[in-house]
């Protein structure tokens, strides 16, 4: 899980919200459609550098999906509006859906077993908004887990632990693909001490631009940061 800081919300969302909560109908995030629903799925992506809010894989809008970070069904008053699930700050994107056949574009679609989908309607301990998030988790470089950081307290470690639950995040796909990220981190750059590790870990939390203009962060930064760190000492 990587600290995601969240830029401004985009105004359409704004916007449309506010006409419906005067109207005080329809304030739902079922009712959502362009260009507020678009421009807030680009919006997540562009303040999350192309990274899943939790597993941290790299999505694109076809693979992801918008995410309630406080589930719809919780924050729903008895009229049906739901406010919160058409705010900002209560939005994330998580990967899936996964791909399907575009020779078939009736299949039907389904979701990873882990991370957004997965969760249903649990509540998640360790939110990716909390700037100290981060803390909260240590990586096994050899088996690909994500596990709670020890030297937290236990409640903090009981916290990571049902998070990693809820979400699923030491699923085997995912690890694997942590692994990957990591090995080929390190086959890509010549590490022979300290000050190189540290130059990387502060390429780590910047975001590349690519191709199309978008500003990415490599996927699975923040396991690629934790070996950084562990490895040559680095705070």
């Amino acid at each position: 899980m990587k600290y995601i800081q969240k830029g401004a919300e985009p105004q359409n969302l704004t916007a449309w919200r506010n006409t419906q909560k005067a109207l005080g109908v329809n304030c739902h995030f079922d009712a959502l459609r362009a260009p507020a629903k678009p421009e807030t799925h680009q919006s997540l992506l562009d303040d999350q550098g192309w990274i899943c809010c939790y597993c941290c894989q790299e999505i694109t809008e076809k693979l992801s999906h918008i995410e309630h970070f406080d589930p719809q069904s919780l924050t729903k008053d008895a009229q049906g509006n739901n406010p919160a699930s058409v705010t900002y700050q209560n939005l994330l994107a998580s990967c899936g859906p996964l791909p399907t056949d575009p020779n078939d574009p009736n299949q039907r679609r389904t979701f990873p077993k882990h991370c957004g989908d997965y969760r249903k309607d649990n509540i998640i301990p360790i939110s990716p908004l909390d700037s100290n998030c981060e803390s909260y988790f240590v990586y096994n470089i050899s088996t690909g887990d994500i596990e709670a950081d020890l030297k937290q307290s236990p409640q903090h470690q009981k916290e990571a632990d049902r998070t990693i639950k809820v979400l699923n995040l030491n699923d085997e796909d995912i690890k694997r693909k942590r692994l990957d990220a990591l090995y080929g981190f390190l086959l890509e750059h010549d590490i022979q001490d300290p000050q190189d590790a540290a130059l990387l870990l502060t390429v780590c939390y910047q975001k590349e631009k690519d191709g199309d203009g978008h500003y990415k962060f490599d996927p699975f930064c923040v396991a690629i940061a934790y070996f950084l760190r562990s490895e040559f000492g680095l705070p």
